[in-house]
């Protein structure tokens, strides 16, 4: 039983730092943040379109099942 609790409670350990660890580094770093995210505002209309058709395209793959003959291919 104890064993259960231990390994209950290092996986929400591990879940807790990956939920936080991304908020404390946007914290830290966020003068250089900035400059990144001022970019991703001047293209936002460029990466909106690319991610949009990058998300069709998986659909289709998915739609057609020539996603898991090409992800078979990669691995």
């Amino acid at each position: 039983q104890q064993g259960h609790v231990i390994k209950g409670m290092l996986m929400l350990l591990c879940y807790s730092l990956g939920l936080g660890i991304p908020f404390l580094l946007s914290a830290i770093l966020i003068d250089y943040l900035k400059s990144a995210f001022n970019w991703i505002k001047k293209h936002y209309r460029i990466i909106n379109t690319v991610s949009g058709c990058f998300l069709i395209l998986v659909g289709i793959l998915m739609a057609t099942g020539t996603l898991g003959q090409l992800l078979s291919l990669l691995s």
